[in-house]
């Protein structure tokens, strides 16, 4: 075999070396992908969580401060009677 030269064998051995390695390139970067995408939404999870709870908190926070507050005596209703007397246009 001449200097340079790449023998038949050894071609295949570096053309099925590439595949396999674009092929875990590829896994890789899908597997990155959903990794990100994973954490995304575990992220937005987590802030929906936090959001939630602060809500809950404010809720429970009403709720006590509503609970303090005696409820207003009932009011006096003042009743106005009007007399009205009914004539007949008879009487006239």
């Amino acid at each position: 075999m001449a200097t340079g030269q790449i023998s038949r064998r050894h071609r295949l051995v570096a053309a099925d070396l590439a595949r396999e390695n674009a092929e875990v390139l590829r896994e890789s970067e899908e597997a990155t992908a959903a990794a990100k995408e994973e954490v995304f939404g575990l992220v937005i999870s987590w802030r929906r969580r936090l959001v939630i709870a602060d809500l809950a908190g404010e809720n429970a926070e009403v709720l006590r401060e509503s609970e303090k507050k005696k409820p207003p005596p009932p009011r006096k209703r003042k009743c106005s009677v009007w007399s009205v007397d009914v004539v007949d246009e008879k009487d006239y």
